[in-house]
């Protein structure tokens, strides 16, 4: 993962260095807190059993789990496209196989209300209306030319996902195949994720490649304030402090001190999505990770209220890259990897699952927020080897955890944790 400065957006404005009195930094035009204080009610009472709260439990889980094996640097992901992607693999499998993979990504035993809600997640997001941001989830197979796939899998995948079929020669022209099942991840997110398949991937033992696409680009519903913008220390993960250009504003936000932790909720424009930073007292972020399962998110997200508060955010552009075999096998899903994998709702051949990659970018400035995400999951045959009242202060300067969340669907569509933003 590396990790890059933005640079400014105007040329010869430089940040300014000495810290930003409260006389300098204007309140900004208040939010419309009718709309978007509707954040801190609806997700407050979470309904086991259903796909969405799965979907939050799966978030929390995997954050935990990429956490671990990263205990120091940034993090970033989309939950919800690894969700997606490994819902269209689950939905071909059977048995062992099938409950495993069930339990992992945290759904309900039961494909109609898996496959009817998540469909509907994917409407939602997708849908064709004008509105003040862009967001885009888009899934595509890549089957094997003359390997032979059960018609009723392929049916569901395409009527639930809208996950259009496409063959390709993947055993014996695995280059060519790589070529285009990369440029269509690129198209889908904006060339942000060029290269979602590394070359070697395909081998002569896979059969079917099942791809998702997240995109996301949205103005912040009040932008920060350029002329504002600091430079200050930022304590790192690893205790080294760095210069960071943190960005500076006051305003009517969703606000709450919850356990410890401030969560700060900022809308984008139209008001659907927010970014929801979760900053914990100083030395205490693995305390919050550690605690950052499903009920927890859900909690410290639907506590926020209207509060006038004075926020410092950094500035930070990161991408990420994941091998997630590891991780979902520590999960509970490793028979899918395994010779005694189960996809017989698949295909009548034995399958198990060979890959499951996943990379993801993002950029946050004066201006909002742009983040995308590309899960593929790579099916092969079965001898193939798995590879391995006071006004409030926010200031960000030093690690937390952010999550860019959907109120509509109640899904959190990106995770991240920000260590080091230099």
């Amino acid at each position: 993962m590396r990790l890059l400065l933005l640079s400014l957006l105007l040329v010869g404005c430089a940040p300014r260095t000495a810290a930003v009195p409260d006389a300098a930094v204007p309140d900004a035009p208040p939010a419309d807190v009718d709309i978007v204080a509707a954040e801190g009610t609806s997700t407050e009472h979470r309904a086991e059993g259903d796909v969405k709260t799965g979907n939050i439990d799966f978030a929390g889980d995997l954050y935990r789990e990429l956490a671990a094996e990263n205990p120091a640097g940034n993090l970033f992901f989309s939950p919800t496209s690894v969700s997606v992607a490994l819902g269209m693999t689950w939905a071909g499998a059977s048995g062992q196989t099938r409950a495993d993979m069930a339990k992992a990504l945290r759904f309900p035993d039961d494909d109609d209300r898996v496959h009817g809600e998540l469909s509907g997640m994917l409407a939602s997001w997708n849908a064709d209306e004008e509105r003040p941001f862009e967001l885009s989830v888009a899934n595509h197979l890549w089957a094997q030319t003359g390997f032979d796939f059960e018609d009723d899998y392929m049916a569901l995948v395409d009527a639930h996902y809208a996950a259009g079929l496409e063959r390709l020669d993947l055993q014996n022209k695995p280059e060519p195949s790589r070529a285009r099942i990369n440029g269509w991840v690129s198209e889908q997110t904006r060339e942000r994720i060029p290269e979602l398949l590394p070359a070697g991937v395909l081998t002569p033992n896979s059969v079917l490649v099942l791809t998702n696409a997240v995109y996301f680009l949205g103005s912040w519903k009040v932008e920060f304030d350029q002329a504002n913008t600091e430079t200050a220390p930022f304590q790192t993960l690893a205790g080294t402090p760095v210069d960071a250009e943190l960005m500076v504003q006051k305003s009517r936000f969703l606000y709450a001190e919850r356990d410890g932790v401030q969560v700060l909720s900022l809308p984008y424009e139209g008001d659907r999505l927010s970014m929801v930073a979760l900053l914990p007292a100083e030395g205490e972020l693995e305390a919050l990770e550690a605690s950052l399962g499903g009920e927890t998110i859900t909690s410290l997200v639907g506590s926020v209220r209207p509060v006038q508060v004075r926020a410092w955010l950094p500035k930070f552009e990161l991408d990420a890259e994941y091998d997630l075999v590891p991780t979902l096998k520590k999960l509970g899903m490793g028979v899918a990897f395994s010779e005694q994998a189960d996809f017989g709702r698949m295909s009548s051949e034995p399958l198990q699952i060979s890959d499951v990659i996943h990379k993801s970018f993002v950029k946050v400035n004066e201006e909002g927020t742009e983040a995308a995400a590309a899960t593929a999951v790579i099916i092969a045959t079965r001898s193939a080897t798995p590879r391995p009242v006071e006004v409030p202060e926010f200031r960000a300067d030093r690690p937390f955890v952010f999550l860019i969340w959907d109120r509509e669907t109640e899904t959190p569509l990106f995770v991240g944790r920000i260590a080091d933003p230099s």
